[in-house]
């Protein structure tokens, strides 16, 4: 019982998906090298100038935004924790009676 014919096609598998592997990873570089060809790498970012005030403002408005997002979560955990916790009593109660 040496398991010699499993052991044998398990490594030609092996052998031939790593090949694959290659052929792929080199296709697939030669796709991204013809849709970025032309295109600047390194662009520098530019980013608008805002005053101190203005960007105060900006942070609490995405922070008022945040605290309502999480707020809405919140009610959407709660809400399906009473839900749950109804069918929960419900079944306990319909196995007992």
């Amino acid at each position: 019982m040496s398991w010699g014919g499993f052991a044998q096609y398990a490594n030609q598998m092996m052998r031939a998906n790593r090949e694959q592997l290659k052929k792929r990873k080199s296709r697939n570089r030669e796709i991204l090298d013809e849709l970025h060809e032309g295109t600047v790498v390194n662009t520098p970012l530019e980013f608008k100038e805002v005053s101190a005030e203005e960007l105060y403002l900006i942070k609490e408005e995405i922070r008022e935004r945040a605290q309502k997002s999480q707020n809405r979560e919140m009610l959407l955990y709660a809400i399906f924790s009473i839900i749950v916790l109804v069918i929960v009593v419900r079944i306990m109660l319909a196995t007992f009676s």
